[in-house]
């Protein structure tokens, strides 16, 4: 009975991201339609895989979320998390309809259909040639200098992302300052994607996020831009090739990490295991992809709550002392991640992707999914009455790394960090058409 009542409770995510993706004759969602393609995402994956009765990574730190027909309490919480999950959009779907239908209803849209788009005319767009020689050279230099600096400190963690982190957070501080630098390859090639729309230009820039991610390790930021050049281009919608995109990137993104870590681990001598013995562990679950850490998080903070309440701390408090740059502000305030770390999984070396959630269930109890809920909807019409100009799309990065991290970090990384990117690179190349034009040079945006 407990199977039957959680397979009807995700039935209507599925079938509302089946909707949504079957309707358009091209790949152009708004900030609310890619809102409910990744709460689907957090919320389902997990119990399909517990209905299914596919393996489901275990942590030492957390009980098993896999099937027991001995244990029905397993389902239930897992039930429970789901209905958290609905309560938290509901309450976002209703601010947001809300403010639509005020705005539909009692204020006039100023803006005529051609008004509604940013034409950037005054930033320097390389040919792709250029950009090839231009990507090839910065990518070569950052690895060159990357792998100095790495050299000796792979000991630190199990990982070469935890390495970086520890390294630039403990040992070499410099290091952060040096990695700021792959963000700026990263939003450069972004910012050409969305400016230039172009499709020979777009394709060296995501080919060249390609090979940084697979160099870092970072699946995420790959994943994003793709989402990007997406809405950019609008392609229409072929069907099979669409779904065998997404069956490859599935395949991607469950075997990138066991073949990085065993490359890197080949090349630091840690004697690894073989590629496919590491293959072999891999769980065939769709809560590979992606949503297991959150909702592993989320049942811990419902069944035993350890940390004490912080009342909007976190949102308020640690998000300032974490948005302000370390060399003018010297707080030790961790994260809430951080915080849930040391307390729930202290043995552990890595990090668990947080929930917004569970961030708001700690800060405020339930109703804290109702306030959080509403003023993220609030947050979502309007970047959907906006949807233009180059920070719409820092704001679906934002969307889509909403469910895996706490508000502190959520800021710090898109409204900060990446912010300085697009704001240096955008005045980059501003600065460059002026002096090409100064100089009476003719500045093609064709390949």
């Amino acid at each position: 009975m407990e199977r039957f009542l959680l397979a009807v409770l995700i039935l209507p995510f599925l079938t509302a991201s089946a909707f949504l993706y079957f309707r358009n004759t091209r790949l152009n969602f708004n900030a609310y339609e890619i809102f409910i393609f990744f709460t689907t995402i957090y919320a389902v994956l997990v119990p399909l895989d517990h209905l299914l009765g596919l393996r489901i990574r275990e942590h030492e730190s957390f009980p098993s979320l896999n099937y027991d027909p001995a244990n029905p309490d397993i389902t239930y919480d897992i039930i429970f998390v789901v209905i958290l999950y609905y309560f938290f959009f509901v309450s976002v779907s209703a601010a947001y309809f809300v403010l639509r239908f005020v705005k539909q209803h009692y204020f006039r849209d100023v803006l005529k259909p051609h008004e509604k788009g940013v034409v950037y005319s005054r930033q320097f767009i390389p040919s792709s040639r250029s950009l090839v020689l231009l990507n090839v050279g910065l990518l070569a230099l950052y690895i060159y200098f990357d792998i100095e600096m790495l050299s000796g400190h792979l000991d630190l963690a199990s990982s070469l992302k935890q390495v970086r982190t520890q390294l630039g957070l403990h040992h070499e501080p410099i290091y952060r300052l040096f990695s700021f630098s792959s963000n700026i390859f990263v939003t450069f090639n972004t910012l050409i994607i969305i400016l230039g729309k172009e499709k020979r230009s777009s394709l060296v820039s995501l080919s060249a996020v390609i090979l940084m991610s697979l160099y870092t390790g970072d699946r995420s930021t790959l994943f994003i831009v793709i989402i990007i050049a997406v809405l950019v281009h609008k392609p229409v919608v072929r069907r099979v090739d669409s779904l065998v995109f997404m069956v490859m990137a599935v395949l991607f993104f469950v075997y990138f990490k066991p073949t990085y870590n065993f490359v890197v681990s080949s090349l630091a001598d840690k004697e690894p295991v073989s590629i496919l013995e590491s293959y072999s562990q891999i769980d065939a679950g769709f809560s590979r992809i992606e949503a297991l850490s959150p909702f592993e998080v989320i049942r811990a903070v419902v069944d035993d709550i350890h940390m004490e309440k912080q009342y909007g701390a976190t949102y308020i408090i640690t998000t300032l002392n974490t948005a302000i740059p370390s060399m003018f502000n010297k707080s030790d305030v961790p994260t809430l991640a951080v915080q849930f770390k040391e307390i729930y999984a202290p043995s552990s070396k890595g990090h668990f992707g947080f929930s917004p959630i569970a961030e708001a269930i700690i800060n405020f109890g339930y109703i804290g999914i109702f306030l959080v809920g509403l003023l993220f909807g609030i947050y979502l019409f309007m970047m959907n009455s906006i949807r233009i100009g180059v920070f719409y799309y820092l704001n679906i990065m934002v969307i889509a790394r909403f469910f895996r991290t706490d508000f502190a970090s959520l800021v710090k990384r898109y409204f900060v960090v990446e912010s300085a990117a697009i704001v240096m690179v955008m005045i980059a190349l501003t600065v460059v058409y002026y002096l090409y034009k100064s100089r009476g040079s003719f500045i093609s945006r064709k390949a």
